[in-house]
């Protein structure tokens, strides 16, 4: 029989223009690099920084890791990639 395992997991919080401007700046990451860490185009990401469309679903979770967590995921960005 498999123990039932509660997790204390929360609501991704959300991130408007300002706070993507402020995680890209603070990991020194362009627009190019932050569309191809979260697999969105470089126009998703010019529209979340200019307050035309909200990123959603998942892509909140990995943008909340990585303001945590930056650490993790520079080292999977390759500069080479994403030239």
């Amino acid at each position: 029989m498999h123990k039932k395992v509660d997790y204390n997991i929360t609501v991704p919080p959300a991130f408007g223009s300002k706070e993507i401007i402020r995680l890209r700046e603070k990991i020194g990451l362009s627009q190019k690099a932050l569309s191809f860490f979260l697999n969105v185009s470089i126009n998703t990401i010019k529209s979340w920084e200019n307050d035309k469309t909200h990123p959603k679903g998942c892509v909140l979770r990995l943008l909340e890791i990585l303001d945590k967590k930056p650490q993790l995921f520079i080292k999977t960005i390759s500069p080479i990639n994403i030239l």
